[in-house]
């Protein structure tokens, strides 16, 4: 039915389905949500050396998310709130998930701009998961009219394929005003 349909309103003489089975079979990407873990106590100062990993045989991405990230403007001191995206293709390690939301909440009185907060976020990880690929999306509150969503992407040998297209209508606006 979707093949003749395609068909007959793009005027095409065929199409090929096997472009859109792979196209739609990516859809919806499932974050994980880690806001749900109970720490014992809470730091509320940036802290790198929280991040602990576990082994991992895993070879399938790790989507993670937090809605819990706080960080601080450099220049005014306000509060900037964001969802945090983090991605990854393990080699032989994984995130704990429980210090990944303890790192993230180190955030809260921590003063950067958002794209400085996605970066060091990316190069925190990086060296102790050594992953093939790893995506890091910030997606802050809007503040003075303005979105600010860092995105950092780092890929061994070009082994992560972006498609802005296919990633950005994963997500849906996360509403907080």
């Amino acid at each position: 039915i979707v093949k003749n349909d395609i068909k007959k309103y793009a005027e095409a003489s065929d199409v090929n389905v096997n472009i859109i089975k792979e196209e739609l079979s990516g859809f919806p990407i499932k974050y994980k949500s880690i806001d749900d873990i109970v720490l014992d106590n809470y730091t509320y100062e940036y802290n790198s050396e929280l991040l602990t990993i576990k082994p991992t045989l895993m070879q399938q991405p790790i989507y993670l998310m937090s809605n819990l990230l706080k960080s601080n403007c450099r220049h005014s001191g306000l509060p900037d709130w964001g969802t945090v995206y983090i991605s990854y293709l393990p080699s032989n390690v994984e995130i704990d998930e429980g210090s990944l939301l303890d790192y993230l909440i180190s955030y809260r009185n921590h003063q950067e701009f958002h794209e400085e907060c996605c970066e060091r976020i990316m190069f925190d990880l990086l060296p102790i998961l050594n992953p093939t690929w790893l995506r890091i999306e910030l997606r802050y509150t809007r503040r003075g009219g303005l979105d600010i969503n860092p995105i950092r992407v780092y890929s061994r040998s070009n082994e992560y394929n972006y498609s802005h297209d296919k990633e950005y209508s994963t997500f849906r606006r996360e509403f907080r005003q």
